[in-house]
């Protein structure tokens, strides 16, 4: 009896688990089952997808910026080249027009013709002629080469003494071509220099001309000194033809 009621037992569950697994495979439960888990693979599979395709556009985007930077450098390398190139023309245009009318200013112009007796230590001369030849105090004194070195500072009977522009403290006031902008300019001892705007476009071998005779030559820059943190840059210039070697000059006379 005992037995009988185990086995009658037994089989109630097998019958009920049965008919569970029947549920399960053929109603509804197994349609949201599977929908469940397709959904949830086909989202993960959906943000695999979107992640994938970020990280290209990352790349894409990192990759453009590199190619873009490069030709942004190219094109600046290229501005300033033509920008240089532009400012070349601009200085050899106008040095020809003003050449053209210095030369016909000069051939005007009367020297009364010297050179030097003695050369002193502190960038002066002494030199033949004064005011027997009606040299006066602030003449000007150019060099053989027709560049204006200095003037006249004591005129005695028959000699004067000429102080170079570049003898220390000493000023005159210029004009910086091709940019056309005046400028003060002091001696050193050795040569000339001045300060500009940071903002000025100088160049090593731009010339540097006399305020008061714009038909001289001063000398040429020879050093810029430039510090990116300061708000002005100094120039050096140096006369085209060197103070030890002056012999022959021209007085010019100051109107």
């Amino acid at each position: 009896m005992l037995n009988n009621r185990k086995k009658n037992t037994k089989k109630l569950r097998y019958l009920f688990l049965s008919l569970i697994l029947i549920l399960l495979l053929f109603t509804p439960f197994q349609e949201s089952v599977y929908t469940f888990f397709e959904s949830f693979f086909a989202k993960q599979f959906q943000q695999a997808h979107i992640n994938a395709k970020n990280e290209k556009t990352f790349l894409q985007s990192l990759f453009r910026g590199k190619e873009l930077l490069k030709e942004n450098t190219k094109l600046r390398e290229e501005i300033a080249r033509l920008k240089q190139k532009n400012f070349n023309l601009m200085r050899h245009e106008k040095w020809s027009r003003m050449d053209e009318i210095f030369q016909k200013e000069l051939a005007q112009t009367h020297f009364i013709p010297s050179f030097v007796l003695k050369k002193n230590e502190n960038q002066s001369f002494i030199i033949q002629g004064g005011k027997n030849q009606n040299i006066q105090v602030g003449d000007l004194v150019l060099a053989s080469d027709l560049s204006l070195v200095g003037e006249v500072k004591e005129v005695f009977k028959k000699t004067a003494l000429v102080r170079l522009f570049s003898q220390k403290d000493a000023f005159i006031d210029a004009i910086l071509f091709p940019e056309e902008l005046s400028v003060r300019l002091q001696g050193n001892g050795e040569a000339l220099y001045g300060e500009l705007s940071r903002d000025v476009e100088v160049s090593l071998g731009d010339p540097l001309y006399a305020q008061e005779k714009p038909q001289f030559l001063l000398g040429v820059v020879s050093a810029i000194d430039f510090d990116p943190r300061d708000p002005v840059k100094r120039i050096y210039v140096s006369p085209l033809i060197s103070p030890s070697s002056i012999q022959a000059l021209a007085i010019l006379k100051k109107q």
